[in-house]
């Protein structure tokens, strides 16, 4: 066997080894962005959660809004602006998140 082909063969033996490790390499990147891909669609459920039931309580405020008498109103509306500025802020950070 000449030096060429040993040089040759030997060459191409390294890159194979280096080439099976760089597949180890993007096998557990993979794995970390599945991982990462079911966290965040966790986190987002979550969140959702956490929006539908500050929609709820706007919903309940606006009827509490609508059985308010005169007395009770302008306490009824700033609770039921809360809700509303806690739904709308919620809502704004879940879009830029998905954005």
């Amino acid at each position: 066997m000449e030096v060429q082909d040993r040089n040759r063969e030997a060459y191409q033996e390294k890159m194979q080894a280096r080439l099976k490790e760089l597949e180890a390499d993007v096998q557990k990147l993979r794995a970390k962005a599945e991982a990462s891909r079911a966290d965040a669609e966790v986190k987002m459920t979550e969140r959702l959660s956490e929006l539908q039931d500050k929609r709820n309580e706007v919903a309940e405020r606006l009827s509490q809004m609508n059985e308010a008498n005169a007395e009770a109103w302008d306490e009824v509306r700033k609770g039921f602006e809360t809700a509303w500025d806690d739904l709308t802020t919620a809502v704004d950070k879940a879009r830029q998140r998905l954005n």
